[in-house]
């Protein structure tokens, strides 16, 4: 007999793959650009010959490659559109009637539970292929001109398996927080538009928070306000990203971009706030994603959905 909860899996994968059209436009266009992008630099190589000599005598190590494409979930273009993708998820569940069948509270937790592990599952298996198409086809290209693509299997280097095992969970972290926030809105308003409206509100309120905090700073010359950022989901993912790539954390509003203004090149928070480290990252991380799909489970178990 099949395990019940590999068939709400699958069942739940199917539901995430269904709409071909938004899938595309959300989440496809990723491996296509990889394609794209790889068969571009192919046709460039052919038919430029400094190029090939270039590529040929400085290639771009598989690893390096291999985390291009990561940066993108992390990012805030990113995290719109997987609250885009995961408000049409749970708002869509009301259009097509699909929750109206339960009838008890029994499987509620276990259904909007397994929604969440699918679509963190999924969006982390999209980028992964994503990587690979890229890597392929660089390979490829340095293959054509003769150019080796290092490192060898046996030589990869240590921090690589951080970078990329970091950069996954990051963006598996900040898919179920983004999501959790698309979730809750949806099943408050059972409105795919208000959820989309709720989550980009959520995104870019945190992304701006650093500007809000320098300001308080500004005004009232207080630490307690620029320290606050540490707990914001923008920074720490930006500091588990630094972790993954140099090894150590950045400072607190250290990625807020102040120069070249009148009023911000002057301000300087002395001595800096020291970054967070990865475990306390990684714990903050944890639970603003454990906040907000535990309050999403709380309003599914509670609704009434037969209405």
């Amino acid at each position: 007999m099949t395990n019940p909860t590999w068939q709400l899996f699958r069942a739940e994968w199917r539901k995430t793959t269904g709409n071909r059209w938004l899938l595309g436009c959300l989440v496809g266009i990723w491996p296509i650009a990889a394609l794209v992008i790889s068969v571009a630099i192919l046709a460039l190589v052919l038919l430029d010959s400094r190029a090939a000599a270039g590529l040929r005598t400085e290639p771009t190590p598989w690893t390096d490659v291999s985390l291009f494409f990561w940066a993108i979930p992390n990012s805030i273009i990113g995290r719109l559109l997987i609250v885009g993708f995961a408000a049409y998820l749970f708002a869509g569940e009301y259009q097509w009637g699909t929750w109206k069948n339960l009838v008890t509270r029994r499987g509620r937790v276990t259904l909007i539970l397994m929604k969440f592990l699918t679509l963190g599952i999924f969006m982390v298996a999209a980028f992964l292929g994503t990587s690979l198409i890229w890597m392929i086809g660089r390979g490829i290209a340095q293959g054509i001109v003769g150019g080796s693509y290092p490192p060898a299997l046996t030589e990869i280097p240590p921090s690589y398996w951080r970078q990329i095992s970091l950069q996954i969970l990051t963006a598996f972290l900040s898919t179920l927080t983004l999501a959790g926030v698309a979730a809750l809105a949806a099943l408050l308003t059972r409105s795919i538009l208000a959820s989309v409206l709720a989550g980009l509100g959520a995104a870019l309120l945190d992304g701006f928070l650093g500007a809000a905090l320098i300001l308080l700073y500004i005004v009232t010359d207080q630490r307690f306000f620029p320290s606050l950022y540490r707990f914001s989901m923008s920074y720490n993912v930006d500091n588990l990203l630094n972790w993954a790539n140099e090894g150590e954390a950045t400072f607190v509003l250290g990625n807020v971009t102040v120069r070249e203004n009148a009023v911000f090149d002057a301000i300087v928070v002395d001595p800096p706030l020291p970054g967070n480290g990865l475990l306390l990252s990684l714990g903050i991380m944890a639970v603003w994603a454990g906040l907000f799909v535990g309050l999403s489970v709380l309003a599914f178990y509670h609704q009434d959905i037969t209405t």
